[in-house]
């Protein structure tokens, strides 16, 4: 199995990775079947399309069969849920503000925050950008806590 990562594309979802192993240390198990369909689905599983991979050198890649769909995401942090990227799937043609097409792909992660250095493409910086208004609301609260009088 050949494994591509393209990390242009990369949203760093963490798809890529479990607690306890990264998906290059799974792809070490080479004879071990588990740990091939474990980095099989986490390959598959990848929002962004940023891991595709084919069954040798000269094989085409492989993705997995995905209906044309455009789902605004929401994503679950510890913070609580925020607003995720545009998962634009099925080889849907998009079309840059410019005007020039983008590449035409099976899976793609769209900014939809505004805040990514990578746009069109979604980096990420969403999570970063909710957990940074997420700490100034909690200062803020508390600013306003210590502003009360105590009788």
């Amino acid at each position: 199995m050949v494994v591509k990562k393209d990390p242009t594309l990369c949203m760093n979802s963490g798809f890529c990775a479990l607690r306890q192993a990264t998906l290059e240390q799974i792809l070490a198990k080479d004879g071990d079947p588990r740990a091939r369909l474990l980095a099989l689905s986490m390959i598959e599983r990848c929002p962004s399309g940023s891991l595709i991979y084919a069954l040798g050198n000269r094989e085409p890649t492989i993705e997995p069969d995905l209906p044309a769909e455009i789902s605004d995401t929401t994503e679950i942090t510890s913070a609580g849920p925020i607003a995720g990227p545009l998962w634009v799937t099925g080889r849907i043609p998009i079309e840059r503000s410019d005007g020039r097409p983008f590449e035409t792909r099976n899976r793609v992660t769209l900014c939809n925050c505004g805040h990514s250095s990578n746009r069109p493409l979604c980096d990420g910086t969403h999570r970063r950008e909710a957990e940074r208004l997420g700490r100034s609301r909690a200062q803020e609260s508390r600013k306003g806590e210590g502003s009360g009088k105590r009788t």
